[in-house]
């Protein structure tokens, strides 16, 4: 038998037994989720002593971040893509986004996979106590769940979905505009190759620049459909922020 073994969880190791996070702790991770996308540009060079990888030659690498460097990293970050706001934008709602999720994982008690089932649909954030509706077939016991949500919690799901409306919006604009300058582009395109074709025919041109006035289409045609299937990704990203079904998924 095996009742003399002693497990390897042995409870007298204090690093596996369950606690609840102080409060201390809970501000401490939403901080650092929040900050440690950005900060991760940020990061210091430092000069390797002994290389991990001979076969690399560089010996150069990254410092690992400490808590206390996070704002100054994130600082350096924003100097480094002053260049490129976009990026900071992008690395600043992911942090926002992580956050958000640690705090409604806490919040609410809601398991990681119950949390990752829920549809804006599910939320019910208009009412004087703001809720959340799980689904059966989703909670552990299969009996489905309605949650209440703390009202700084609804606030800040609100903000957030507001905010992610608005970021949706704003890519399909611009991806609108792309697109009336990729159909002028084509056609232009179009019109050049077939006036090479007629020089090519005449012997006026070699075989060589007429193919790449086919190859400057094929490109332009390739860079129209790409933006056509970004945008309606784009646009199905905003129905679901809404908490409707896109077309492709409506029965």
């Amino acid at each position: 038998t095996y009742s003399n073994v002693t497990s390897s969880f042995s409870v007298k190791d204090r690093r596996r037994q369950r606690r609840s996070l102080t409060e201390k702790e809970l501000v401490t991770l939403l901080y650092v989720a929040r900050w440690r996308p950005l900060a991760e540009y940020g990061r210091r060079t430092v000069r390797l002593e002994k290389p991990v990888d001979k076969r690399k030659r560089s010996g150069w690498s990254y410092s690992s971040l400490e808590l206390t460097d996070l704002d100054a990293a994130a600082d350096r970050a924003r100097e480094r893509l002053q260049a490129n706001p976009a990026q900071i934008e992008k690395m600043e709602r992911l942090g926002s986004e992580r956050a958000l999720i640690y705090k409604t994982l806490v919040l609410t008690g809601l398991r990681k996979g119950e949390l990752a089932s829920l549809t804006v649909g599910q939320l019910d954030l208009g009412g004087a106590v703001p809720f959340l509706m799980l689904n059966a077939a989703d909670e552990k016991n299969r009996e489905g769940n309605s949650i209440p949500l703390r009202s700084d919690l609804a606030d800040d799901l609100r903000q957030w979905l507001a905010d992610k409306a608005k970021s949706d919006l704003a890519d399909m604009q611009r991806l609108q505009q792309a697109l009336v300058s990729d159909a002028r582009l084509v056609a232009l395109r179009d019109d050049i190759e077939r006036q090479a074709r007629a020089q090519f025919t005449e012997g006026a041109i070699t075989g060589a620049e007429y193919v790449e006035t086919r190859t400057d289409v094929v490109e332009a045609n390739l860079t129209l459909k790409r933006h056509r299937a970004e945008l309606a990704q784009a646009e199905a990203r905003y129905l679901t922020t809404l908490g409707l079904a896109p077309r492709s998924l409506q029965p």
